[in-house]
């Protein structure tokens, strides 16, 4: 366990400064995450309704991070996340005002900022923390992002159902929401903690892009990932929903579940950058996600049989295994990305990547809102994820093989000694 932990404290004290700001603007996501299907059902909105709003969100980014990513190639970083991440709460809060007092044009209005906002995110901090660490820091510094919304989560699901014994008023989904995004304004303040002297990438002209950069190779990595996005964004945005609808949980019950869920997050997230050194990528990418996809369809079949008292004890017991399968995956497929398509390559990828989720989310809330217009049973649409979860999984353990075998033919440097052991 100490050799473990070591790696963490290799890591750059700069990095650590955004990862906490990136932790408060977590805060904000993850309450929202929690809690802001629950409060729309509270105010009359109907499931497919609650989709249509969602889709908001995402296509502002699927439409911006790209030409972003072209743009700030060679440019600084920092001034970007730092504005995206100071108006981030506010945006919030103007959505909880809108939901609160059922303004459609408002909410819409409020769901296109935050987008724009977080696609400003999305394109930059991962380059800025790749430019702005040591190589071998990387792993653990993957880890480290996706620790910040596992704890985050934690903390919101666990103080909403503390809440409802101890403090009442902010049990309420409303009330939890303010009071979240007011906290996430803490994040500033470690922003101007970080070093003023930035290192950036070699400036590429927009009118040479279409040249310069390595598409192929961008477009290997794009694949997998698009077609997980797209049945993620099928199930993870609308979770909630299949737990209130199928099995009648409801937003305390939901809450104490999934911070209970993320502190198994936090645990395996925590191991994979040593699982992934001991063992390889095949091991902390593939073979973990195959696991993940098999209590996913479990997790679908509880709807079949939901009329009996302990589907939902099963239905808990299958998501609470599902979710840090899946998630542990998740910095390793970015890490494998970043290094696969080169640093010339890093920003338009973080770019594409971002802008691919959002728009993949963005059809998917459409798909969401469609079938469930028509009545589509909850665990059809979840065993459609499973099946692009097949897929994507597939892709990417051919994006593993070809990355081992640009490292056996010297065309890639690999990021740990001891990387050839598992070719």
């Amino acid at each position: 366990m100490k050799k473990i932990f070591d790696g963490y404290a290799k890591v750059e004290k700069n990095i650590y400064m955004l990862v906490l700001s990136l932790f408060f603007i977590q805060l904000v996501n993850a309450s929202f995450g929690l809690l802001r299907n629950y409060f729309m059902l509270d105010k009359g909105y109907k499931d497919y309704e609650i989709a249509n709003f969602t889709s908001y969100n995402y296509i502002a980014i699927a439409f911006i991070a790209f030409p972003l990513g072209l743009f700030i190639k060679g440019r600084k970083l920092k001034k970007w996340f730092t504005v995206s991440m100071s108006v981030l709460p506010f945006i919030a809060m103007m959505e909880i005002y809108a939901i609160d007092h059922r303004i459609d044009y408002l909410i819409k209005i409020s769901m296109l900022c935050w987008g724009i906002a977080f696609a400003c995110l999305s394109a930059t901090e991962t380059p800025y923390l790749l430019l702005n660490s040591k190589k071998e820091n990387h792993s653990e510094i993957f880890a480290l992002i996706f620790q910040t919304f596992t704890i985050s989560t934690i903390l919101a699901g666990s103080i909403h159902y503390l809440f409802k014994f101890t403090i009442p008023y902010f049990s309420v989904d409303r009330n939890f929401l303010y009071l979240f995004s007011f906290i996430g304004l803490g994040g500033i303040y470690f922003l101007f903690k970080l070093d003023k002297n930035e290192i950036t990438s070699e400036k590429i002209p927009l009118l040479k892009a279409y040249k310069s950069y390595d598409w192929l190779v961008i477009l290997s990595v794009i694949f997998p990932s698009t077609i997980i996005a797209i049945g993620a964004g099928l199930t993870i945005q609308f979770i909630n929903l299949f737990f209130e609808n199928v099995h009648h949980m409801k937003s305390d019950m939901y809450a104490l579940m999934l911070a209970v869920t993320y502190v198994m997050v936090a645990f395996v997230t925590i191991l994979i950058p040593s699982i992934k050194k001991n063992h390889g990528y095949h091991i902390a990418i593939t073979a973990i996600q195959v696991l993940a996809i098999i209590f996913l369809f479990l997790l679908a079949t509880t709807e079949w049989y939901k009329e009996k008292w302990y589907a939902i004890y099963f239905a808990m017991i299958f998501f609470i295994i599902r979710q840090p399968l899946m998630n542990a995956a998740g910095p390793m497929t970015s890490e494998l990305s970043m290094h696969y398509v080169g640093e010339k390559n890093r920003e338009l990828v973080s770019s594409l990547s971002a802008s691919i989720w959002s728009g993949s989310w963005f059809f998917s809330a459409k798909i969401f809102e469609v079938l469930r217009a028509a009545n589509i049973a909850y665990s059809s649409i979840l065993i459609i994820t499973a099946l692009m979860y097949c897929l994507g999984v597939g892709g990417y353990q051919l994006l593993i093989r070809r990355y081992y075998k640009k490292i056996k033919l010297g065309l890639i440097e690999p990021v740990n000694a001891n990387t050839s052991a598992h070719f």
